[in-house]
C-alpha cells in the first residue's frame, strides 16, 4: 500500500492563504510570477471565484492554459475565467507591461512549470514547443500592437452550458477578442444558429470540420461562403445530408435547382489547400458527382472514407481518373457496387500501391468476378498493414485466391475477411459446423503463404441480434447462439 506524500510547506501556506483569504487580492501583482499558477490551482480546488477573476485578470504570462480548470467543470468557475479575461482586456496598462496574448480553454492539461516568458523577460527552458507555437503563429504582429486576445476552444454544436455561456461572452465584447477554433463539430442545430457561430469565430483557424446531420441540401448549401475561408482545413467529415423536400414535385426546375446547390458544394473543395482527410458517409447527392468532387482535390489527399452512399459506373470509373493521388487509406463502407465493372478500381490501386496502407471494402456487396479483378492490384500494395472486406458475398475458393495473392504482404497486421457464403443457410442463416470448418481450412491456407499476425474472418450480422460470428482461434458465437 503506498502512501501519498505529506503537501510541502509552499502547498500548505497556498492553501491556507486561499482558504482563508488573507492575501489582499489588490497586492497580486506584487507575488512572483511563479506564484500565480500554484495559487490559481489552489483557487480552483477550493471554489475561489473572485480569486480565479482576480488571477486572471493579472496574469503574467502571455498564454493562460486552463486545462486544470476543465478537470471538473463548474459554471460559476468558469465564469470567473471569463470575467478575468474581460477585466484584463479593459486594463490600459497590463501588468508589468506584459501581454495576455493566449487563452487556452481546451480540455487538456497544461503544466504550468512550462510556460512562457513573463515579467523577468527571459525564456525558460522547460517551455514546450506547442506552446510556444501557439503564441507566437496565433498573432500576426499588427495585433501586437492592440489589446486582441486569442481564445482558443474545441466547440460541438448544439453548444452545452459552459459552450453557450463562452459564446455568449464572446459576443459581448467581439473586438476585443479572437475566438479560435481548432475542432469544430456541428451536429442537428439551426442553419441560423450555426451561420451565426460561423461569424464569431476565426474561420481561418478551424482545422476539422464535422458538419452531421446539419438537414438538406439548401441548408449545407448556405454554409459554403463560410467554408471556403477555412483556409487552413485538414479534415472534413460530411455526415447525413438529406434530400430537400421542399422540392418534391419531380419537374426540371427541381432538379436544375438542386444540382446549382450541389456544384456549389462541391466546388469549394478546389479552395481548401491544406485539406488532407475527407469523410463522406450517408450523402445523398454523391452518387453521379464523385468525379466533380476528385477534380475538386488540388492536393493529395492521405484519407478517403465513403459510406453509404450509391455509386454509379461513373463514380467508379473517376477513381481510375483521379490524377495526383497519393492516398494512403481507402474506406469503402456500404458503397452499393453491384452489376458494375470493377477495372477502374484495379486501376486505381495499382497508382496508389506504392502509398496505401489500409483498404477497407466492407458491404460493398463485391461477388466473386468483382474481388478477382482486384487480385493482382491488391499483390502490388506492398506497404498494405491493414484489410477489412467484411460483409462481401465471397465463396471459399475466391478467398482463398485473395489469400494466395497476399503472399508478398509481409506488412500486414490486421486482416478481416468475410466469412465465405456457403456457410449461409438458404434463409442466411450460419450453419456453424461448416463456419468453424470453413474458416479453419482458409486460415490454414493463409499460415501456409505467410506468417500470420491478426487474422478473422466475420460473418454477416445476425438476423436476430446483429452481432457477427466470429473465427480467430476459435469460434466465437453470436450472443442469441450462446
Amino acid at each position: 500500500m503506498s502512501l501519498q506524500a505529506p503537501p510541502t510547506l509552499l502547498q500548505l501556506a497556498v492553501q491556507s492563504l486561499v482558504s482563508n483569504e488573507t492575501l489582499d487580492i489588490s497586492t497580486l501583482q506584487d507575488q512572483p510570477m511563479e506564484f500565480f499558477p500554484i495559487l490559481l490551482k489552489e483557487a480552483n480546488t477550493q471554489r475561489k471565484t473572485e480569486m480565479i477573476k482576480a488571477l486572471v485578470a493579472d496574469w503574467p504570462y502571455l498564454c493562460l492554459s486552463v486545462g486544470l480548470l476543465m478537470k471538473n467543470p463548474n459554471l460559476e468557475i468558469y465564469q470567473a475565467m471569463l470575467d478575468g479575461v474581460g477585466t484584463r482586456l479593459k486594463t490600459e496598462s497590463p501588468p508589468g507591461g506584459q501581454k495576455l496574448l493566449v487563452v487556452d480553454l481546451r480540455n487538456v492539461h497544461h503544466d504550468f512549470g512550462g510556460v512562457w516568458s513573463g515579467r523577468d523577460g527571459e525564456n525558460h527552458s522547460t517551455e514546450t514547443l506547442p506552446e510556444k507555437l501557439l503564441v507566437q503563429s496565433l498573432l500576426p504582429q499588427h495585433t501586437l500592437r492592440r489589446q486582441c486576445v486569442k481564445v482558443v476552444t474545441d466547440l460541438h454544436l448544439p453548444a452545452d452550458e459552459y459552450q453557450t455561456q463562452l459564446l455568449k461572452w464572446a459576443q459581448k465584447i467581439e473586438g476585443s477578442l479572437k475566438l479560435c477554433c481548432e475542432r469544430l463539430r456541428i451536429g442537428t442545430e439551426k442553419g441560423s444558429t450555426v451561420r451565426n457561430v460561423f461569424k464569431i469565430l476565426q474561420l481561418e483557424f478551424i482545422k476539422e470540420l464535422e458538419l452531421n446531420t446539419v438537414g438538406n441540401l439548401s441548408t449545407l448549401a448556405s454554409f459554403v461562403p463560410f467554408i471556403r475561408k477555412m483556409r487552413n482545413l485538414h479534415k472534413i467529415l460530411l455526415v447525413r445530408v438529406f434530400q430537400d423536400h421542399a422540392y418534391a414535385p419531380a419537374t426540371g426546375s427541381t432538379t436544375d435547382r438542386e444540382e446549382k446547390y450541389v456544384r456549389k458544394i462541391i466546388s469549394q473543395f478546389s479552395k481548401l489547400n491544406r485539406l488532407k482527410h475527407v469523410t463522406i458517409d450517408d450523402v445523398y447527392f454523391l452518387n453521379d458527382h464523385t468525379k466533380q468532387l476528385l477534380r475538386c482535390l488540388k492536393t493529395p489527399l492521405e484519407s478517403l472514407s465513403i459510406s453509404l452512399c450509391n455509386f454509379s459506373q461513373s463514380d467508379l470509373e473517376s477513381f481510375a481518373q483521379w490524377g495526383h493521388c497519393q492516398l494512403k487509406h481507402l474506406y469503402l463502407r456500404g458503397v452499393n457496387l453491384s452489376d458494375l465493372n470493377f477495372m477502374p478500381l484495379k486501376v486505381f490501386l495499382q497508382s496508389v500501391a506504392d502509398t496505401l496502407l489500409t483498404l477497407e471494402l466492407e458491404d460493398c456487396r463485391m461477388k466473386d468476378p468483382d474481388l478477382r479483378v482486384l487480385l493482382p492490384a491488391l499483390s502490388q500494395c506492398s506497404l498494405l498493414t491493414s484489410i477489412n472486406l467484411y460483409d462481401n458475398e465471397i465463396s471459399i475458393n475466391a478467398l482463398k485466391d485473395l489469400l494466395y495473392h497476399t503472399a508478398n504482404l509481409s506488412q500486414l497486421n490486421k486482416e478481416l475477411y468475410p466469412a465465405p457464403k456457403e456457410v449461409y443457410d438458404h434463409s442466411g442463416y450460419i450453419k456453424v459446423v461448416e463456419f468453424s470448418q470453413c474458416c479453419a481450412e482458409l486460415k490454414s491456407t493463409l499460415a501456409n503463404v505467410r506468417q500470420l499476425r491478426s487474422v478473422c474472418f466475420g460473418s454477416n450480422p445476425c438476423l436476430d441480434c446483429c452481432e457477427r460470428y466470429f473465427y480467430k482461434l476459435e469460434t466465437t458465437l453470436c450472443d442469441c447462439s450462446l
